[in-house]
């Protein structure tokens, strides 16, 4: 990895602004600052005189990776500010939350779960965990949550994580032994020979695409991660819609992120009139003769409507809940949110509950006080939800085979924790 800056490079940027770049033999490049701070990524081998030949000729990488499977692309670089190796890892705890999910120590971000670059995942996995546990300490805290917050924590972000972790793994199945062999090579032409060799080396970076496909378009594995067995989730028996890596199908089915849609005056978005913590989304008053200038009002209904009974039992529990009204031009917004009177949705923005839909299992007429409270009190995490199934945890299967990459004579250990079998990397400049 070399991290370095040339105003030369942003000078010489032929379309523009970017942000990732990629080189066909392995090689990444990427804008940290749209000013002139840039980072460059290289797979290597794990000698260490080639690690010392990094240290000593860093400008080398970022040369060979812009020109790709062509000649080094040289230009002026004004500073090297860091320039080391580092190996890949994939890690994934059994346990976000320690004593097998009953203690007090919680795990989220690098603690709970280690990935190479590849797809993007690292970050933003941390930071939905964090945002995930975030609302259930806080619940916890006030004493208005169960323990089932606890252990629903890692049943809900480790399959999830575990989803990400095989994606990362599969982007880095562009490493096949055909583009591996052209990173050392003298000469690279192969891509563009018309010969069996050559036809062959297209085949196999055509099979990658059309099966993995780039990196940074996985709208599904980032945007559509679902809690689809969860104790704290009420499950209302619907089908689950079909899940694509590479597209995100809105759904307001329990356990599915609730989806953003703007209203009719193209500037709100629902997203916005969530509540700071709970918030019931009512669309009873779509399609019928109401009207606000607005476009949602925020205000008490009838004393015998299933939304004032929410509220009462909510204030018993002392559970904050927030009450959003959508009038009856929203009929495009209920018609994304799947046309249920009701949704309950968590202050992470996920879907705990459902209901008000002609032919589903939670009808209006069904919404009675007993009811509500049994929902809440699941979604509290005070009761199991009754089609949550405990079953084993899956153990981490990711199979990369990354010795070709990297020369080694044994594979990285996979699912182990550091990549144990990982050999050589620093081992020597270290001890010194």
């Amino acid at each position: 990895m070399v991290h370095f800056r040339s105003k030369e490079l942003t000078k010489l940027s032929p379309f523009g602004k970017w942000w990732h770049a990629f080189g066909l033999h392995g090689g990444f490049m990427i804008d940290q600052d749209d000013v002139d701070t840039y980072t460059c990524h290289e797979p290597c081998s794990t000698d260490a005189a080639a690690i010392r030949e990094l240290q000593e000729n860093p400008e080398e990488i970022p040369y060979r990776v812009l020109g790709s499977l062509g000649k080094p692309y040289k230009f002026k670089i004004d500073e090297i500010k860091l320039a080391n190796g580092w190996r890949p890892n994939f890690a994934l705890a059994d346990s976000y939350v320690s004593r097998d999910g009953h203690g007090r120590v919680f795990l989220c971000g690098d603690a709970a779960h280690q990935n190479p670059p590849h797809g993007g995942y690292g970050m933003n996995s941390g930071v939905e965990d964090a945002i995930s546990l975030a609302w259930r300490l806080s619940a916890l805290h006030k004493g208005i949550g169960g323990g089932n917050l606890v252990t629903s924590y890692t049943n809900e972000r480790r399959p999830n994580m575990m989803l990400r972790l095989e994606r990362c793994a599969a982007h880095i199945g562009k490493f096949t032994p055909m583009i591996v062999r052209t990173m050392t090579a003298p000469n690279t032409d192969i891509f563009l020979e018309e010969s069996e060799e050559g036809e062959k080396a297209r085949a196999e970076v055509a099979k990658h695409l059309d099966s993995v496909g780039p990196e940074n378009i996985d709208r599904g594995v980032e945007l559509d991660l679902r809690y689809l067995n969860s104790e704290i989730i009420v499950s209302d028996g619907t089908r689950e819609p079909r899940f694509d890596n590479m597209r995100y199908t809105p759904s307001t089915r329990p356990g599915h992120r609730a989806p953003h849609v703007f209203l009719r005056d193209d500037q709100t978005s629902i997203v916005d009139l969530y509540g700071r913590e709970w918030s019931l989304m009512d669309f009873s008053k779509v399609e019928r003769d109401y009207q606000t200038t607005n476009g949602f009002v925020n205000l008490d209904d009838e004393a015998t409507s299933p939304v004032a009974t929410f509220k009462a039992v909510a204030n018993a529990m002392r559970m904050p809940l927030t009450h959003v009204q959508l009038d009856a031009g929203e009929k495009h917004v209920k018609n994304v949110w799947e046309n249920y009177d009701y949704v309950l949705v968590r202050p992470d923005g996920y879907v705990a509950w459902r209901g008000g839909k002609e032919g589903a299992r939670d009808e209006c007429c069904e919404l009675n006080e007993g009811r509500i409270r049994n929902i809440l009190r699941i979604a509290l995490g005070w009761k199991t939800d009754p089609g949550f199934v405990a079953g084993e945890k899956k153990e981490l299967n990711v199979k990369v085979n990354l010795t070709s990459i990297h020369g080694l004579e044994e594979e990285l250990g996979m699912g182990k924790g550091h990549g144990d079998a990982f050999v050589g990397i620093f081992t020597e400049d270290k001890r010194k």
